[in-house]
C-alpha cells in the first residue's frame, strides 16, 4: 500500500465531491422549523457572498467582524482590523461565541502554504509531496500520516512527547501502531522538530504553480532527540505539515480586555470554569469548537428568550 503515487488532480476531484456532499445535508434544526423566505439562501456583505441555511424565525444573522465592549456590548466591524468602517453595535443579556477553532502554530515553524502547511491548509498543496514530515502524532496528524501514505508520498511522523495516541484505548492505540509499521510510516517520538531550509518564494508568486513547487528533497530539518546521549540527524523533505493542536479562533474579539482569562486546556482554548458551562466573565458562553453557522443558530433558536433571538457569528479566516 501507497508505493505508487496518485496524481494530486484524483485527490482534488475527491475532496470537491465531499464538500459538495457535506454542502447538501441537512443541519440539525432543519425540518423543525420552516424557514422564512427572506432568510433561506445567500446575504450579501459587501463584494462578499454569504451562505446560510434555512435560519429558524426567532434568529438573526448580522454578517461582520466582532469585538466585545464589555460582557453585554458587541462592535460589528466591516473587517477585522481596529481601524476598519463599524457598522453596528449591539447589546445582549448573553453571548455565545462559537467560532470554531485554527491550526495551532509552533514558534520556529516557517508556515508558508508552500512548502510548510498546518492542517488546515494541507489541503491546498496542490501536489502529492514525494517525502513528508509530519509534526505532531495525534489524531489529526496521525490520520494525515495515513492519508499521505496511501497517496504515495514517503512518511516521517516526528511526535514531541514519549508517545503518540495515549488517550485512545489500549487496543485501538495497539492496532493503529500496528498500521503504522505495516505502511512503512516512520515515527520518532519524544522528538523536536526544527525546519532549517525552506526554498524561498520566486520574485513573483502569483505565477508560481503547484507543479513548480515539486521538488523533492528542497526542504531540510532537523530532529533532536530528547533523550539522554541521543544524537539529532536530519531529513530531507518537500514537504512539511505541522499538526499540533488547535486553539480558539478568538484573535480580535477582545476576551482579554473585558477580563477573561483565556487557557490553553487539551489544545483548544477556553475560559470556561471548572464544572461550569460559563465562562470567567458573567453572561459570555463559549463554545470554541463549534461552526458558527451551524450550532450557534440551533442552539440560539431552542434559547429563544435566553439569547434574545441574537447570534454573534464572526467570520473565520475563510471568510464563513
Amino acid at each position: 500500500m501507497g508505493t505508487k503515487r496518485v496524481p494530486w488532480s484524483v485527490v482534488d476531484e475527491h475532496l470537491r465531491t465531499t464538500l459538495e456532499r457535506v454542502k447538501n445535508l441537512p443541519l440539525p434544526h432543519e425540518g423543525s422549523t420552516p424557514p422564512r423566505s427572506s432568510e433561506a439562501g445567500e446575504e450579501q456583505s459587501g463584494t462578499a457572498t454569504h451562505k446560510f441555511a434555512a435560519v429558524p424565525s426567532n434568529v438573526t444573522i448580522l454578517q461582520g467582524f466582532g469585538r466585545l465592549v464589555d460582557p453585554n456590548t458587541i462592535e460589528i466591524r466591516s473587517s477585522g482590523g481596529s481601524n476598519a468602517a463599524l457598522l453596528q453595535t449591539i447589546t445582549s443579556n448573553v453571548v455565545l461565541i462559537a467560532s470554531g477553532s485554527v491550526p495551532s502554530h509552533l514558534p520556529g515553524i516557517p508556515f508558508d502554504g508552500r512548502f510548510v502547511f498546518d492542517s488546515d491548509d494541507i489541503t491546498t498543496i496542490g501536489r502529492t509531496p514525494h517525502k513528508i514530515v509530519v509534526q505532531g502524532a495525534g489524531i489529526i496528524g496521525i490520520e494525515y500520516a495515513f492519508i499521505m501514505r496511501q497517496l504515495g508520498a514517503e512518511v516521517t511522523v516526528i511526535e514531541f512527547m514519549p508517545a503518540l495516541l495515549s488517550a485512545l484505548d489500549v487496543d485501538v492505540h495497539e492496532a493503529i501502531v500496528e498500521q503504522l509499521k505495516r505502511t512503512g510510516i516512520k515515527v520518532h517520538l519524544n522528538a523536536i522538530l526544527e525546519v532549517l531550509e525552506v526554498p524561498p518564494p520566486p520574485a513573483d508568486p502569483s505565477k508560481e504553480t503547484a507543479a513548480d513547487r515539486d521538488r523533492p528533497e528542497s526542504v531540510r530539518v532537523r530532529v533532536r532527540p530528547r533523550g539522554k546521549g541521543s544524537v539529532p540527524f536530519e531529513i530531507k523533505c518537500d514537504t512539511v505539515m505541522s499538526a499540533t493542536g488547535r486553539v480558539g479562533n478568538t484573535a480580535g474579539m477582545n476576551l482579554e480586555g473585558i477580563g477573561c482569562t483565556v487557557n490553553r486546556r487539551c489544545g483548544v482554548d477556553c475560559c470556561f470554569l471548572p464544572r461550569s458551562p460559563r465562562s470567567c466573565v458573567e453572561n459570555l458562553i463559549l463554545v470554541l469548537t463549534c461552526a458558527p453557522d451551524i450550532v450557534t443558530v440551533d442552539t440560539a433558536s431552542k434559547c429563544k428568550t435566553d439569547l434574545n433571538g441574537l447570534v454573534w457569528g464572526v467570520c473565520t479566516r475563510q471568510g464563513t
